[in-house]
């Protein structure tokens, strides 16, 4: 038996032995001197020359080479040639490993070669009837749930069919003792051809007239070699016959028209009784009645009047009506319920309002939507008045929105406005605020006039109606107000309400700071207003005191805005000094404008100073305008003073 030896080869080197380079005599007894679990998998084969040297062929052959040519000359010098011997000697060690492969290479051939089709097909076969035979029993006996069970199984099915026809299978497939076998075999061929090229040049030392035997026998071995590797090759691959392909279409077929059978299968009508809605009052015995348009009243008046009752609201099935019962009163909030107490609307115009019966409650706006990922990041009035806007099929209230900011080029498409822009990124859609928290889509700027910022949509630029789209939502009272009407009114302006508000998705009325880079424009209108050349910071607060045309009279929301002023900047800017900044719309020349506005910032900053705040005020005209001077609602916006704090 030849002996075997082997070198580690960790590559993490771990391992002793790796590091040494120190050659191992195979034993069974032998342990890993560094116990390294996995040392055995490391183990790399080295040839018997390599083995006895450890490593150090070299030195062997040269020890070996002496040797020889001491036995020879003996042998010379005797007289006797043993050449043939050791010729006939390597014969024999040949001839055994040729029987251990011709062995190795009958235990292949009489493995017999798989069928591709062998049980495959007509396993798919029963599979393909058992589905069609399923389908029309189902089918028959107008099984819905079962219908929708089987066309659930059909890609399944298909998906089997398909990998069958890419399936390849293995001609003469190698177990892995064979293959074990085999490379044994290669080891001890080529630690053969190492003797015998080692005894050729020996030989030829010595005697000179044997090496065409030598090279006979070199050429067996390579030859033996070939076939060894022939018998451990990988596997060849066969791909499937025609004929099996064929059978495969025709049940590939059979399971489409299985399918469409099922999928032109139609339910058979059902009758459904329905009892009907029980609400909790009629309409004719309703005691507080409101009056609000479907988007309003589902989203912003149900949440606040079930928060100021108690009670929970019912929704009538049949026209969105909402019907809440608290105590003694039986509340409608309806479309159009006849003598409202209380009539809720979504204003784009600023028209002149009395607060003896109407009060802003909340803001809201309309907005234009892109693809996230859209290079289009600014909306102008004016440059892209013929961009076709898209807005969700059916969705009267954006169409008359976008109609009263004179938005006309626009079209339907079937989706929410999030999904319109999702789907294509070329599509400008038009949204809701109070609709898109957490919206994907991205929101434009938006520039209202040449001259004008751009701005996009925000609580801050909402709420100062600076926003060009933006809109108020006012509640509007009869003449001899119901005590009832007048109570939720002013539950809907409490600190309470406005959260409900934000919560409900649009934008409070509670005033907030927004800190930024203040232009220097209002910076110097701020030192002049104070009489200091330099501060150390300042806030605009989110609201705008506009005014009605041509005088110095405030709007209904400005109006309450002044009374919520005294109590936030006691609690959140005692140490600050507040600056009233009056502007203009451009209908007179700076000599008359300048004036205006110094006149309108002053008229309110001497109303806040009635309230014990520390106000002083300044005006710019008409500069800085945030809306178009061409339109009497971009005037309107115009026409405004805005609030800020200031630490001189």
């Amino acid at each position: 038996m030849i002996p075997k030896y082997f070198k580690c080869g960790d590559p993490e080197g771990k391992c002793t032995l790796c590091v040494t380079k120190e050659i191992v005599k195979r034993d069974p007894s032998w342990t890993c001197p560094s116990k390294n679990a996995r040392c055995e998998s490391f183990q790399k084969e080295v040839g018997l020359v390599e083995g006895l040297s450890n490593g150090k062929p070299g030195l062997f052959y040269g020890i070996l080479a002496a040797a020889a040519l001491l036995i020879l000359s003996l042998v010379i010098m005797s007289g006797t040639d043993s050449c043939p011997g050791i010729i006939q000697k390597h014969e024999a060690s040949l001839s055994s490993i040729s029987s251990s492969a011709s062995a190795l290479k009958a235990q292949k051939s009489s493995k017999p070669t798989p069928s591709l089709s062998a049980g495959t097909l007509s396993k798919l076969e029963a599979t393909t009837k058992d589905y069609s035979n399923r389908a029309n029993h189902a089918i028959s006996n107008n099984s819905d749930v079962e219908v929708a069970q089987l066309k659930t199984l059909h890609p399944g099915l298909i998906a089997k069919i398909d990998k069958a026809s890419q399936t390849t299978i293995a001609v003469g497939a190698n177990t892995g003792s064979n293959v074990a076998e085999g490379k044994r075999l290669l080891t001890e061929l080529r630690t053969l051809e190492e003797e015998v090229n080692l005894s050729a040049e020996q030989a030829n030392q010595a005697c000179g007239d044997h090496s065409e035997e030598f090279d006979t026998l070199l050429d067996s071995i390579s030859s033996e070699m070939r076939t060894v590797r022939g018998i451990i090759r990988p596997k060849k691959q066969q791909a499937p016959n025609a004929a099996f392909k064929d059978a495969l279409t025709s049940i590939k077929k059979q399971l489409t028209v299985t399918k469409s059978a099922l999928d032109a299968y139609q339910p058979a009508p059902t009758t459904i009784v329905t009892q009907p809605q029980r609400l909790p009052f009629t309409a004719a015995n309703a005691t507080f009645r409101i009056n609000a348009p479907q988007e309003l009243s589902q989203t912003l008046v149900r949440p606040l009047l079930e928060s100021w009752s108690g009670s929970s609201a019912v929704i009538s099935k049949i026209d969105g009506s909402i019907y809440l019962k608290a105590g003694e009163n039986n509340i409608l909030i309806s479309v159009s319920p006849a003598q409202a107490d209380l009539t809720f609307s979504a204003e784009s115009n600023q028209k002149p309002l009395s607060r003896s019966n109407a009060e802003v409650i909340a803001l809201d706006a309309l907005t234009l939507l892109v693809h996230p990922d859209s290079s289009k990041d600014l909306y102008s009035l004016q440059r892209d008045s013929l961009q076709k806007l898209i807005c969700p099929k059916g969705d009267t209230f954006i169409l008359s929105k976008a109609a009263s900011f004179g938005l006309s080029n626009t079209s339907e498409a079937q989706g929410t406005s999030e999904e319109l822009t999702l789907n294509s990124r070329n599509n400008v859609a038009l949204g809701v605020y109070h609709r898109e928290a957490n919206v994907r889509s991205k929101r434009l700027k938006v520039k209202a006039s040449p001259v004008a910022a751009a701005l996009k949509p925000s609580p801050f630029t909402i709420a100062t109606e600076d926003y060009a789209f933006t809109w108020r939502i006012i509640a509007h009272t009869p003449t001899s107000a119901s005590s009832k009407a007048l109570d939720f009114v002013k539950f809907i302006t409490s600190e309470k309400g406005q959260i409900i508000v934000d919560r409900s998705g649009y934008v409070d009325l509670r005033l907030k700071p927004m800190k930024t880079k203040v232009a220097p424009e209002i910076l110097a209108a701020l030192g002049e207003a104070l009489g200091v050349d330099s501060i150390q910071s300042a806030a605009r607060l989110s609201t705008n005191l506009r005014f009605n045309t041509g005088d110095a009279k405030l709007d209904i929301k400005a109006l309450a805005d002044l009374e919520r002023l005294p109590r936030y900047v006691a609690s959140n800017y005692a140490d600050h000094k507040v600056v009233i900044l009056g502007f203009t719309d451009s209908s007179g020349g700076p000599n008359v404008n300048v004036p205006l506005s110094k006149k309108r910032s002053y008229s309110v900053a001497s109303e806040l100073r009635t309230s014990g705040v520390d106000s002083h005020s300044s005006g710019l005209g008409s500069s800085l305008p945030v809306a178009s001077n061409d339109t009497e609602a971009g005037k309107a916006k115009n026409r405004r003073a805005e609030v800020w704090v200031v630490k001189p």
